[in-house]
């Protein structure tokens, strides 16, 4: 009996003095200049996060937002002994309206304060996507191919390789039945494997709209359709956040690399959709 009350005592000992330590640290942290210089600037290098902006059908992304981790900032200035704001680290604030929790919304823009914009590109069948796919290489740009049930069949090995280079495959929305989209979503994720799935629409369809929700695929509305005329209709409409539609025919090929150029030139980065509507 004695040798369990000593078992006790000790154990109870042990726990005092880990308390007593903690508790002896955490005021010594309390009374450390670095602590409390962090604890006064966090808010000053807090991140305020941008919520998407949802009017409807439609939905154009938020940034999350960040907020300062006070210790994990702590120790990692600590070795340098100040306050070095590139040492800061952060915790990621959330958005209420993300995109995976409006699925059943179109995403007809990146957010504008990210200087991006993506070109998207319609792929039936027959369509010989060798040339664009070039011009796109040769100015190390990721593009988002959105393509037809029978394009995808026909061409398993060119949509792996795609995929290999940071394009994007999406199912493209024409006269293709509801089971299609399902179709081509199996047929992707069979053959390759992509952070995030797409569908894309010129006219709002809510059925459509809601298969592609149930499918967890994100529905693209772009807001710039340049089918006809490629430069033309880029350089009067071109915005940040824009997504640009494109058909792949001669047209496009003699036009895609000025349009290109005109875009860069204006300050935005050509981004595919995966990064382009990241929320970070």
């Amino acid at each position: 009996m004695n040798r369990f009350f000593q078992i006790i005592g000790v154990i109870s000992l042990l726990c005092f003095s880990f308390i007593f330590t903690e508790s002896t640290f955490n005021v010594a942290l309390e009374m450390d200049e670095l602590m409390n210089t962090i604890k006064e600037k966090k808010d000053e290098y807090k991140i305020e996060k941008i919520e998407g902006q949802i009017d409807g059908n439609h939905i154009v992304p938020g940034i999350n937002g960040k907020i300062v981790n006070v210790k994990k900032s702590y120790y990692n200035m600590k070795k340098i002994g100040k306050f070095i704001p590139n040492l800061i680290i952060y915790d990621e604030e959330k958005l209420n309206n993300s995109l995976k929790n409006n699925l059943d919304k179109y995403i007809i823009s990146g957010n504008k304060k990210k200087q991006m914009v993506s070109l998207l590109f319609k792929v039936n069948k027959d369509t010989d996507i060798s040339k664009v796919e070039k011009i796109l290489d040769n100015n190390n740009i990721s593009g988002n191919f959105f393509v037809d049930y029978e394009y995808i069949l026909n061409n398993k090995n060119n949509i792996k390789k795609l995929i290999d280079k940071n394009h994007i495959i999406g199912n493209l929305n024409g006269d293709i039945k509801d089971f299609s989209i399902v179709l081509i979503d199996s047929s992707l994720k069979n053959k390759i494997k992509q952070k995030n799935e797409y569908c894309y629409s010129e006219n709002e369809d809510i059925n459509y709209l809601k298969l592609c929700a149930i499918d967890g695929s994100y529905s693209i509305k772009p807001n710039i359709v340049a089918l006809k005329e490629p430069y033309k209709t880029v350089k009067q409409n071109l915005i940040s956040g824009s997504l640009i539609m494109f058909n792949i025919n001669k047209k496009l090929e003699n036009e895609l690399q000025t349009t290109i150029n005109f875009i860069k030139s204006k300050g935005f980065s050509i981004e595919n959709l995966d990064t382009h509507l990241r929320e970070n």
